[in-house]
This record gives structure tokens, C-alpha cells and sequence, in this order.
């Protein structure tokens, strides 16, 4: 082994560290301050809420981006939910995720009630093909009642963007 070798290896660690405390540092949470679980009062006639929670989606310490009718709604950390208050009728769902996480954007269409309150969950999915499992994530329409026990034991409440 060469002298210079070892500096080598030390370097190489610390850089090494560095990066990942970066990486950690980089990831989102939920603040220890945020609300739980409330229900909105029913939306007026015309508007219905969509509620957005993330439960089990990975990678968990990193956000994609929701967004409805291509405007940005939140940026999720896992165990958050947020509510915003649309037109009742048909609108684009969009989850947005960084590429370089290798998670497939999800994008498809809902159509929202008059006067009802509907939930979404983006979770984690994950299919086996051969002998891989080929993970990403997936969203689901949660019924309220099942929603509603799930985002009380997981959630946080985070304000959706103006």
C-alpha cells in the first residue's frame, strides 16, 4: 500500500459523508407544529373540496409535486394532507415527481361532485415483473369515511399554495 493511498480512502469517505448529510438535510418533513385532521365545513353549491394525503409513497424522503389543472398545489412530505376547494366538474391531476427519484409522473382527470368533499391518496405500488418488483407510486379515491380515519392517524395538515 502506498503512502498516499490511505489520504485517499479518508478523502474519499468524508466526501462520501457530506454528500448523504446534504442528501438528508435536502429532505422534506412535516412540521412538528402542524394541524392535525379537521374536516372542512360542507363547500358551497358549485365547489366541491378535493383532499390530498400521502401515506406509504415512496421515496418517502423526498416530495413530488401535486398539481390540479396544471397550477401547484402542495409538495406532500409522507404523512402530510392538504384540502383545496374547486368547481365541482372535471379537472387534471397531476403528481410530479423529481427525475431523478426514477418514479413515472402520474397524470389523469377527476371529476369532483357538487357540494362533496372527495379524497385522494397517493400511496406506493409496486407489480412484479419476472423475477424484479418494479416499485413507483400510485393514487387512490379514498371513500371519507376511510380516509378521514387514515389522515387522523398519519397527517399533518399543510396549507395548499396560493
Amino acid at each position: 500500500m502506498t503512502p498516499g493511498k490511505p489520504k485517499l480512502v479518508k478523502t474519499t469517505s468524508l466526501v462520501l459523508a457530506l454528500v448523504v448529510l446534504l442528501g438528508l438535510s435536502a429532505c422534506a418533513s412535516v412540521p412538528s407544529d402542524a394541524p392535525a385532521y379537521r374536516r372542512l365545513s360542507d363547500p358551497d353549491g358549485g365547489n366541491s373540496h378535493l383532499y390530498f394525503y400521502r401515506l406509504g409513497a415512496y421515496p418517502k424522503l423526498r416530495t413530488p409535486s401535486v398539481l390540479v389543472d396544471s397550477k401547484l398545489v402542495f409538495d406532500p412530505p409522507e404523512g402530510a394532507y392538504t384540502v383545496v376547494t374547486l368547481p365541482a366538474g372535471m379537472h387534471t391531476v397531476k403528481i410530479d415527481w423529481s427525475a431523478d427519484t426514477g418514479w413515472p409522473d402520474l397524470e389523469f382527470q377527476v371529476t369532483l361532485q357538487d357540494r362533496i368533499s372527495h379524497y385522494l391518496k397517493i400511496t406506493g405500488s409496486s407489480e412484479m415483473i419476472g423475477t424484479s418488483i418494479r416499485a413507483g407510486s400510485r393514487v387512490v379515491r379514498m371513500p371519507q369515511n376511510e380516509a378521514e380515519k387514515e389522515i387522523r392517524e398519519c397527517c399533518r395538515y399543510i396549507p395548499p399554495e396560493k
